[in-house]
């Protein structure tokens, strides 16, 4: 609980500027003309703000606490992925030869196995950083994508799963936009949403194929490294610059 308040206490240090400038205009119309401020009439404004800005404090303040909670729910979640989300049978491995001959052996690569984690991983931050609509494509994929810029790539058939598996989320997302947006009448709306995952569609599209690409020549994948590392997320937005394009 002590950890909440003060979760709280630091989110509404944002808006605590608004609520100061608001309090001292306030005392000052006080004590400037105090017969005026008795007249209920003339202060019930002041006051109905005040009122507005407290609210939105608090409800600001707690919303910072649930983001707080989401964030060390999602590092829960990313902790608990690296240890069992990706079990040793499905986990790539490096290309090893084999004994008495030059020839390379692969791995086998479980890719059903590896999208269906990272879904789940998704659909589990979703539900902690947009409880206002967990289950909306538009929030599992930003969910996947944070999911994606921490999870380590050991292998680049694992960016290529799940840049494809974010291509193909993104598209859903997208049309579930566009047959949400609609009004009483079914005349389309134009939400700045559904232009973004038009958007990310192709820039999701563009990744993907850059990645393909990239894959099928000797440039060492690992040196795509992001803030986290070689994630998964890193290595396919960054192959398109080091295709030079």
């Amino acid at each position: 609980m002590g950890d909440s308040i003060n979760k709280f206490l630091q989110g509404k240090k944002k808006y605590s500027v608004f609520i100061a400038t608001f309090l001292t205009s306030v005392i000052s119309f006080l004590v400037q003309d105090p017969q005026q401020a008795q007249e209920l009439q003339e202060f019930v404004p002041l006051l109905a703000m005040l009122v507005s800005g407290v609210a939105y404090l608090i409800v600001e303040g707690w919303n910072d606490v649930h983001r707080a909670q989401a964030e060390e729910a999602y590092y829960n979640m990313l902790s608990a992925t690296k240890q069992t989300s990706l079990p040793a049978e499905s986990c790539p491995k490096p290309a090893a030869q084999a004994a008495g001959t030059g020839a390379v052996t692969v791995e086998p690569f479980d890719e059903a196995e590896f999208v269906r984690q990272v879904h789940a991983g998704a659909v589990g931050l979703a539900k902690a950083a947009f409880p206002d609509a967990p289950e909306a494509l538009t929030s599992i994929y930003r969910a996947a994508e944070e999911v994606g810029k921490k999870l380590e790539c050991t292998d680049i058939r694992q960016a290529l799963a799940y840049w494809n598996y974010l291509r193909g989320l993104a598209e859903d997302a997208w049309k579930q936009l566009e047959f949400e947006s609609k009004d009483s009448q079914g005349c389309k709306l134009h939400p700045p949403e559904l232009y973004e995952f038009r958007a990310t569609v192709k820039r999701t599209a563009t990744t993907l194929k850059n990645l393909d690409d990239l894959s099928q020549t000797s440039y060492d994948w690992r040196r795509l490294r992001g803030l986290w590392g070689a994630t998964v997320y890193s290595v396919g937005a960054l192959a398109g610059e080091a295709l030079g394009r």
